[in-house]
């Protein structure tokens, strides 16, 4: 038996969720719609389970297919992005004093998700996390780089150090 999925937390990403239960239905061989309904509906925290409830009224839980569990939960855990106020908020970022460089990456990648820079979305993460740096030569340093580099090379390099 598979190691069990832990029960979803209010603010943890619902698409993670559906897609570690799927895996795990996978591991564990459940084909089942009802069998899938019950695993996920006994996972899930008693506020969003009835607002699930809701949405789907007069169908009852049970009775639904599990793609359709999976369509609501989805709905109701996603909130609509205002595209302009997150690139705002994205843009207004900056790197507190004292805050270790992983931190500010993790503030960071969080914050650029919601912006929907496309292709561009790795641009814009290495301009405001160098940005932030505080030792020019490692800054210097940093835009040497070719762009060919991932920035996952960049991130080691510059975390060594409290910056």
């Amino acid at each position: 038996m598979t190691t069990p999925i832990p029960a979803y937390v209010d603010g943890d990403n619902i698409n993670s969720f559906l897609e570690r239960m799927d895996l795990f239905f996978l591991a564990e061989e459940i084909d089942n719609d009802v069998k899938k309904v019950a695993k996920l509906a006994a996972l899930l925290p008693l506020c969003l389970f009835e607002k699930l409830k809701a949405s789907l009224a007069p169908e009852k839980i049970l009775g639904s297919k599990y793609a359709r569990i999976r369509e609501k939960l989805v709905t109701l855990e996603t909130p609509v992005v205002n595209k302009a106020l997150a690139r705002f908020e994205f843009s207004s970022l900056s790197r507190s004093p004292g805050q270790t460089v992983p931190d500010d990456a993790a503030t960071l990648k969080k914050a650029v998700i919601p912006c929907d820079f496309g292709s561009a979305m790795d641009t814009f993460f290495c301009e405001r996390l160098i940005g932030g740096m505080k030792d020019a030569q490692i800054v210097a340093a940093l835009l040497a780089l070719d762009d060919e580099k991932s920035f996952d090379f960049r991130l080691p390099l510059q975390s060594k150090q409290r910056l």
